[in-house]
């Protein structure tokens, strides 16, 4: 509504959601479960797909995880169909780069912008819930560690094209994993390199060091009918 229909700026909207957000998980945490209460909360079982999952090294990586990891798989496909496939997927496109031309053509450039908002949040709400009860099983204040401020490098790293973003995210997922990965190996390397890696290959992707980056059009513009 701030961004869509008040047209207030998407940058400081969004880093203002995020604080906010920040402060009423922690505060909702405490009022539900108490101040002294464990971090440990129930998570979501593991499945273990038959014959798939005994493959020595991937088997494990891929066929035993949790039921989330399988739904995450479907709707990068699910959303890649939608986006690339679909009458609302042009639609999404067609106002990305150009929404006053859209609006010509007869699109509701708000109502396309308020549904790509919604369904972009409620891929986030899901990626969120996989960390605390798919991954962790655990809440703790400020989690996350910047994981969304990957993601939106892994956008724009891609390019906007979805295989490209879900190769760019499994490298910087690659990039996290080493920080646990390697001391387990027996590589003697400073933790803090490690941890800041995957940050590291991020300012590389938005800085636009790895290749020609086209950005869309009309990204973060706000909209005013008629001009």
């Amino acid at each position: 509504m701030l961004s869509v229909t008040f047209r207030a700026n998407q940058l400081v909207v969004g880093i203002g959601f995020n604080i906010l957000v920040l402060g009423v998980t922690t505060f909702l945490f405490r009022e539900i479960r108490g101040s002294g209460a464990s971090d440990l909360i129930p998570g979501l079982p593991i499945w273990r797909i038959p014959l798939l999952s005994r493959i020595p090294v991937i088997g494990p990586a891929l066929f035993e995880q949790s039921s989330l990891f399988y739904v995450g798989v479907v709707l990068i496909v699910a959303t890649w169909l939608l986006i690339a496939h679909t009458s609302f997927g042009l639609a999404v496109r067609a106002v990305g780069e150009d929404p006053i031309a859209a609006d010509k053509a007869g699109l509701d450039v708000g109502r396309v912008r308020y549904l790509g908002v919604l369904y972009a949040g409620g891929m986030t709400g899901v990626a969120g819930c996989f960390l605390s009860i798919a991954d962790l099983n655990t809440f703790t204040e400020g989690m996350t560690k910047g994981a969304g401020y990957l993601a939106l490098a892994s956008v724009i790293f891609g390019s906007w094209t979805g295989w490209r973003t879900a190769l760019a995210c499994i490298l910087f997922g690659a990039a996290t994993a080493l920080q646990f990965l390697l001391p387990n190996l027996g590589f003697h390397v400073p933790p803090a390199l490690l941890v800041m890696l995957p940050y590291v290959l991020a300012l590389f992707a938005v800085g636009g060091l790895v290749g020609n980056i086209r950005t869309p059009a009309a990204l973060g513009l706000a909209f005013f009918r008629g001009r």
